[in-house]
């Protein structure tokens, strides 16, 4: 639970305003959920541009062990790799990422984009840990200012 939009403390009221300030300003997306504790917070969901050419970083800021450093691509957490992403319908796509293949599910939103961008494979970096602990949402949130200045650019 870290947060509602309305709340300015919050790490998502933080991170709603910091993308509001962006110039210009991206699309962006509320999306309320309801804990089975009754408690309520907010995804933010952010689009930039339009086009074939398109950056998805799907990241949340809740701070969790690193489980079972075999389930990892190459037992490190913190790394990143470029792999590929195939689209297999019914919310789930295909990773192909250093000799590994796994059959990931995706939430709604990314299922529409790849039906509606009629792809059915993307190039793509590959990597939890990196963005997987509070702090480095300041990385996710850099990426954004600079992934909609690379967008505005050409």
């Amino acid at each position: 639970m870290e947060g509602r939009v309305s709340d300015e403390k919050s790490v998502v009221g933080k991170i709603y305003n910091f993308l509001k300030s962006l110039k210009p300003t991206p699309n962006i997306v509320i999306q309320s959920i309801e804990h089975e504790d009754g408690s309520v917070s907010d995804n933010v969901i952010v689009i930039i541009g339009r086009g074939l050419k398109t950056i998805i970083i799907d990241a949340h800021v809740d701070t969790v062990g690193i489980g079972d450093k075999s389930q990892w691509i190459d037992s490190n957490p913190f790394s990143a790799y470029d792999g590929e992403v195939q689209y297999i319908g019914d919310n789930k796509v295909l990773l192909k990422v250093r000799n590994r293949e796994l059959i990931l599910r995706i939430r709604d939103l990314m299922d529409e984009i790849w039906r509606k961008r009629r792809l059915s494979t993307a190039e793509v970096i590959y990597g939890r840990g990196s963005y997987d602990d509070k702090e480095a949402i300041t990385s996710v949130l850099y990426t954004l200012k600079f992934s909609t200045y690379i967008i505005n650019q050409g």
